[in-house]
């Protein structure tokens, strides 16, 4: 548990999770002598440790996804800097990077996609709101896990794997066909 606390120490979630371990060490009975600090070595938690988010993002994203506030931001990708709107929907944490999800509202970029934190800058909450959409989560719109494709087309791929050891693991788990 304190390397999950350590992960995700700094961020929105940090004070929920201490709750939530703190919950689940009063619920454990005493006579089994157990409690949050007994067991942290006995959870671990492996992937990549989270990216650094400056403060002021996170304080923006809270406030503009509470007022549901259209936002603009800089989004930094290959060397460029981007002019972004959107609708903010959802943060999403995947193997160490936390996302933005939301319906981009640019007129050559309309539709649902996905920004990283770290490299969104000068977030500016607009006076404009958005009604949230039921189906907003990207949860809905989803195929398989994380993999960020969202649109109305699906591909299909073979995979050709040859290395030994790799295709031995592949004997003990359902790949798909």
């Amino acid at each position: 548990m304190a390397n999950l606390l350590n992960m995700i120490k700094g961020t929105p979630v940090y004070t929920q999770a201490i709750e939530v371990f703190m919950t689940l060490s009063t619920n454990i009975e005493q006579d089994m002598r157990l409690n949050a600090k007994k067991l942290s070595n006995r959870i671990l938690f492996l992937g990549m440790n989270p990216v650094d988010i400056e403060n002021e993002t996170w304080a923006r994203l809270e406030e503009a996804m509470t007022k549901n506030c259209y936002i603009s931001f800089d989004y930094e990708k290959k060397g460029k800097t981007y002019k972004v709107t959107m609708a903010p929907y959802q943060l999403i944490y995947y193997n160490g990077m936390w996302t933005l999800y939301g319906y981009r509202t640019d007129s050559a970029y309309k539709g649902n996609k996905f920004f990283n934190l770290p490299v969104i800058k000068n977030i500016v909450l607009r006076k404009e709101t958005f009604t949230l959409p039921e189906d907003f989560s990207y949860e809905q719109h989803a195929i398989g896990s994380f993999g960020r494709h969202i649109g109305d087309e699906t591909f299909t791929f073979k995979l050709k794997i040859t290395a030994p050891w790799v295709t031995d693991y592949g004997k003990n788990i359902h790949l798909g066909t």
